[in-house]
């Protein structure tokens, strides 16, 4: 019953008005901004300037971060259900999300790195929080995302990575859910209490090796495939579109659940408009423009969506493993069909989940500060968010995916505010 309850709330949250809104928003800064997505992809180049040799943290350490809290379990296992859930042609409306969202990602972090704070003890530091306070004057709203991040924070940094990387170890493994459960909290745990230099510090090593070692497999089984990469490709703007033999009111519930389960796929794997990742890009210590900084930072939903995310959707469209109706067994039989290809995926997945779930956290710890200044004791925050790692892995994955989705939306909603009410100030 209560599965029920929660999974029609998630689809009240996510439906029509909702992902009109985030598409509406996403357009209109693409125009106001002049396409800020040709910038953003050049902008890769500036990642690779001469760095500040007194920066603890620099651009792309910060990217680095960035990544690591978006390329979760979200760009494996919420593709994959992504398409269980509103058919192949999600694929589709999950790189239009993903184009759109870089104008949105932008604007986000423009206004985050302009406004960023500094004290001697915590370095740069900035957030949505700060803005609705401190600028909108907002005090009511900057405390309700702060209350709707961190619903986020467990649900989707801790519950959900650890609860997908569970499921999928103990149905390829012999592995008790008890034993991961123990095992991956205390690894998060060691990079956790290392606080942000430490996961920087990792997260600049572990995200562009397993990235590289995930899009070689990838690559690697589309071209054993290539003789059906035409007609994959054909049935994802088929079904895209709802040309598919149902008629009348079907056809539009069809379309709108496809439409609306790819934004909520790409929105829960990339996180623009959620104000998640410029909380970690304010805390790039290097005093370069905002604009680069802005594009470098929005740089991340090309990689996390546009990239990833389409190429493990075309991935499983090539190898016809869309059909079957788990996503335990579309991924085997996807990745089955390479050598070692399953034990790299599940490697690839671990990674990048001991890689979102500090961030995550340090997310949760941002918004506390923001919250309770010094009277929080940090380390129980710490404490409590490890925990929820470890149930994570134990609970109904259908909830928690269901939770996260709306902590997702009803964190946006702020923001998404912060962003209409200062958008005459955002330049590109």
């Amino acid at each position: 019953m209560l599965e029920l309850i929660i999974s029609k709330i998630n689809d009240f949250i996510w439906g029509v008005p909702f992902v009109s809104i985030l598409a509406i928003l996403g357009i209109y800064l693409t125009i106001k901004l002049k396409m800020p997505q040709i910038k953003s992809f050049l902008s890769i180049k500036g990642l690779f300037s001469k760095e500040d040799k007194n920066s603890k943290i620099t651009p792309f350490k910060a990217l680095m971060s960035i990544l690591a809290g978006t390329l979760g379990i979200g760009n494996i296992t919420g593709v994959a259900s992504a398409i269980i859930i509103g058919g192949i042609g999600s694929i589709f409306w999950l790189f239009v999300s993903g184009f759109i969202a870089v104008a949105i990602s932008y604007a986000e972090n423009y206004l985050v790195l302009k406004n960023r704070k500094y004290d001697s003890k915590s370095g740069t530091y900035g957030g949505a929080m700060y803005i609705l306070d401190e600028v909108l004057e907002k005090r009511k709203i900057a405390e309700l995302f702060c209350i709707f991040t961190l619903f986020a924070t467990v649900g989707m940094g801790a519950m959900v990575q650890s609860n997908s990387l569970t499921k999928i170890l103990t149905s390829n493994f012999s592995l008790s859910g008890t034993f991961v459960a123990i095992t991956l909290t205390i690894i998060a745990g060691y990079i956790v209490l290392g606080g942000k230099y430490r996961i920087a510090k990792i997260n600049s090593v572990l995200i562009p090796v397993c990235t590289i070692i995930y899009v070689c497999l990838c690559l690697g089984i589309i071209f054993l495939n290539i003789d059906n990469i035409g007609f994959a490709l054909k049935n994802i703007l088929l079904d895209a579109f709802g040309f598919k033999p149902v008629v009348g009111a079907v056809v539009g519930i069809s379309i709108m659940k496809c439409i609306s389960t790819g934004f909520c796929s790409g929105m829960f794997s990339n996180e623009a408009g959620m104000g998640s990742a410029p909380i970690f890009s304010a805390c790039t210590e290097e005093d370069k423009d905002v604009k680069k900084l802005s594009y470098i930072m929005s740089y991340s939903v090309f990689v996390d969506t546009i990239f990833l995310c389409v190429l493990t959707g075309i991935t499983i469209a090539v190898s016809n493993s869309y059909m079957f109706p788990n996503v335990i067994d579309m991924l085997n039989n996807t990745f089955g069909t390479v050598p070692f290809g399953n034990i790299l995926l599940i490697i690839c997945m671990a990674v990048f989940v001991i890689a979102t779930i500090p961030c995550w956290e340090f997310y949760g710890e941002q918004v506390i500060k923001f919250l309770f200044g010094k009277k929080y004791n940090m380390f129980l925050f710490k404490i409590i968010y490890l925990i929820s790692v470890y149930f994570g892995c134990l609970l109904s994955i259908n909830i928690v995916w269901d939770l996260s989705n709306i902590s997702n939306a009803l964190m946006a909603i702020p923001n998404i505010y912060m962003i209409v009410k200062l958008r005459n100030t955002i330049e590109s």
